[in-house]
């Protein structure tokens, strides 16, 4: 546990995305080939939820809460995709890579780090292929759900 939060931030153990990346990145150790996609599938699609929703806030003793946005992860889980897609290049893992990126753009600069946002706005214009076609960081800022390519 000490070794993930290490690698990613500060996971909420109260939320069951904080276990499912604990488990699947058990099975990295010892994965291969097709399984090794599988097990960094398992472990990047809890991660990417546990950015948007992965804090849990709220008076517990009230049996009042909510979930809430963990930006800390927000660094650490865009550099996992991309070595996921480093590794296991896709149209699809590409995609993944893009949607997570521009959301997270929107929402690390809404939450007032402009430099956390601007590096992942490197990460995501890295991914394109069509630079001429690229959005503008002030672009996704306000539409996060566009089309890149």
């Amino acid at each position: 546990m000490v070794a993930l939060e290490q690698r990613f931030g500060p996971l909420d153990w109260r939320l069951a995305n904080s276990h499912a990346i604990y488990w699947a990145a058990q099975g990295l150790e010892f994965a291969t080939g097709h399984e090794r996609l599988m097990c960094r599938r398992a472990v990047y699609q809890p991660l990417v939820l546990s950015v948007f929703n992965g804090r849990l806030t709220g008076d517990i003793d009230a049996r009042q809460w909510q979930t809430a946005p963990n930006l800390d992860l927000a660094l650490p889980a865009a550099g996992f995709l991309l070595d996921t897609y480093r590794d296991h290049p896709s149209a699809t893992m590409k995609m993944v890579s893009q949607r997570f990126l521009s959301q997270a753009v929107h929402d690390v600069y809404r939450d007032g780090r402009a430099d956390e946002a601007r590096q992942l706005f490197a990460h995501l214009t890295a991914l394109s292929s069509a630079p001429d076609r690229q959005p503008s960081f002030e672009d996704v800022i306000k539409n996060p759900r566009q089309s890149y390519e």
